[in-house]
């Protein structure tokens, strides 16, 4: 179940280590940083949610950063080490 997310398009310039929008693999943005300067990993913030991040065509104006999306998924059976347990 998504609580927010924004949408997906594709960027050439980022690579999405665990391959998109795939809440059972912790991936990272390689290519990508945040405006912390950090590489965006997806991660748990809480015991049950998880924030994936994907790459997103730079001029989406819905991005949280140019070329970066992200959603929040309510993980069923609980998040652990930046993915959703299966």
């Amino acid at each position: 179940m998504s609580i927010w997310s924004t949408s997906q398009t594709g960027n050439p310039n980022c690579d999405d280590t665990d391959g998109g929008r795939n809440i059972y693999v912790q991936g990272s943005l390689v290519g990508m940083k945040l405006v912390t300067g950090d590489t965006p990993v997806d991660y748990c913030i809480s015991d049950t949610t998880l924030v994936e991040y994907e790459c997103a065509d730079s001029l989406d104006p819905l991005s949280i950063v140019p070329g970066i999306d992200s959603s929040s998924t309510v993980c069923n059976n609980g998040c652990t080490d930046g993915a959703c347990i299966k």
